[in-house]
């Protein structure tokens, strides 16, 4: 089935072009209908990705933040289940979507107690899912407003497990959200390499490893910072660790 909207239209939430974009993940088949979904997000300021691979979508979960998950109607059922319980089991903070081509009742209930968000049965319309996407998003920053932490101009949500630096989204993996983490926790402080090792990295001591890995992470970490903001936050300690501390290079 073809999906119709009018580009010419303008949405109330096309003003707000200095709005953060809501993040969106698309997990289907390339069909017409998903070019068009794609499309009328992206001219309503959606940031959108798009991928018919599940196992590259969870990679993308797990190293990106996003605000949706949408399960296409091109998946069979038993698949988005068992895609939406490897994203649980992740932890992921966004919401997920289910498309279904038709549908019965009982299946649409089942997907809401699977865990979906919110489930859309076609025919559709466009306009009214952007509109109960921004109404879900809404909600969740309402919540999440009140879990949040900022130093300087980088500030992170620990539950939506995103970081912004000066108002720009900056996409962390798991490891590099950890370091920025426990950094922000600790300002001020020389951190051992070994700390940072096993209480972040999770390394045990008795691996016995070379800090390679952290070396690596951390130079992640500050080049992505570095794309933001002139400040150098992440100061190495010659033979001691590193210090959390904003100042201008």
């Amino acid at each position: 089935m073809i999906l119709k909207f009018d580009s010419t239209k303008t949405s109330p939430s096309m003003a707000l072009s200095n709005a953060k974009p809501i993040s969106v993940l698309l997990l289907n088949s390339r069909t017409d209908s998903s070019i068009q979904l794609l499309e009328y997000l992206s001219v309503e300021r959606y940031e959108c990705q798009h991928t018919g691979n599940p196992s590259h979508a969870l990679s993308k979960l797990q190293n990106e933040a996003f605000d949706f998950l949408i399960l296409g109607d091109e998946l069979p059922i038993n698949e988005c289940y068992l895609v939406i319980d490897k994203v649980t089991e992740m932890m992921f903070n966004g919401n997920i979507i289910m498309m279904f081509k038709y549908s019965s009742d009982n299946e649409v209930v089942n997907a809401l107690l699977k865990g979906c968000d919110d489930v859309f049965v076609q025919p559709y319309s466009l306009e009214l899912l952007s509109a109960r996407l921004r109404n879900l998003y809404k909600k969740q920053k309402n919540i999440y407003s009140y879990h949040k932490q900022q130093f300087g101009d980088i500030e992170m949500s620990l539950e939506e497990y995103r970081v912004w630096v000066n108002k720009q989204p900056l996409h962390l993996t798991r490891a590099e959200f950890g370091l920025l983490k426990f950094f922000m926790a600790n300002p001020d402080r020389i951190i051992p390499h070994e700390v940072l090792a096993t209480q972040v990295l999770n390394h045990k001591t008795e691996d016995n490893l070379p800090f390679d890995y952290l070396y690596s992470h951390i130079k992640n970490l500050k080049r992505k910072l570095a794309q933001y903001t002139t400040m150098n936050y992440i100061k190495a300690v010659y033979g001691a660790g590193y210090r959390f501390k904003g100042s201008i290079e």
